[in-house]
């Protein structure tokens, strides 16, 4: 096993980490067993091991999580998240136990916060205006001139409702996910760490050791080693100074023609 473990002790290893993988790193449950898979967590094969005592696993148990986007700009809303889901492998005990803390959101709260979020607020009005639009276009042919607009304005107050309370939906379940319980967080893992023109992958945390073991040697074709991320690095390197080249470019053509 040759994974990517993010160790102070290790000289260089801390300040080898791109952006994204210590933005990563330091939200994740503080275990001494790192691993780095490339792929999505649903694709990872997990041991026959309960993740938290390392006993034979009897079940799967479906770990939500919520991730907020790396700050790389200004961004609100449904941007600023995304859901991910791993299948995660616990003896009976442990599973018992995870259900006997886990907090669930009752529907009810949801709902009534959504009626309260702002998204109401377009979700409503577009809903109003397309209430008084609506009758109007349905006597107008579509392909006159009157009838082309009256339409238009419909099928732009349509995709605004639809939109409006497909946000609407997103937030509330965002907010329905429960948190994490002590016996789930024995396999923490991380958002997607990957670069650009980089495939998927991810960082797991975990407490026990054979666990740990067991899922880097399932998946060893998948481990993010050394010269992986020294090839992330330097595509990182050659991408900001494509990016740079290029907006010297523009600014020198524009420049030479007077633009």
């Amino acid at each position: 096993m040759d994974p990517v473990i993010a160790d102070p002790t290790v000289p260089g290893s801390r300040s080898a980490r791109l952006p994204a993988q210590r933005w990563a790193e330091a939200n994740l449950a503080a275990h001494p067993h790192d691993l780095e898979l490339r792929g999505s967590t649903d694709s990872v094969a997990w041991p026959n091991l309960c993740a938290n005592c390392g006993g034979g696993a009897n079940e799967l148990i479906e770990v939500r999580k919520i991730f907020r986007r790396r700050p790389r700009r200004r961004s609100s809303g449904l941007r600023d998240h995304k859901t991910t889901i791993a299948r995660i492998p616990f003896c009976a005990q442990c599973a018992q136990q995870h259900r006997a803390m886990e907090v669930r959101t009752s529907v009810t709260p949801r709902i009534f916060g959504a009626l309260f979020h702002p998204l109401i607020i377009p979700v409503a009005g577009s809903a109003f205006i397309l209430t008084k639009v609506l009758p109007e276009a349905l006597p107008l042919s579509p392909f006159a001139t009157d009838g082309r607009v009256a339409w238009a304005l419909t099928a732009v107050l349509t995709f605004a409702c639809l939109w409006s309370l497909f946000l609407l939906w997103r937030v509330a379940i965002r907010r329905g996910v429960p948190p994490q319980t002590e016996i789930t967080l024995a396999c923490d893992f991380s958002e997607d760490v990957s670069q650009l023109f980089e495939g998927e992958r991810h960082i797991y945390r975990m407490r026990n050791a054979a666990f740990a073991q067991g899922l880097a040697t399932l998946n060893r074709d998948r481990v993010w080693t050394e010269q992986h991320q020294a090839g992330s690095r330097r595509r990182m390197h050659v991408t900001a100074i494509a990016g740079l080249a290029i907006i010297v470019l523009i600014w020198v053509t524009m420049y030479i023609f007077r633009w």
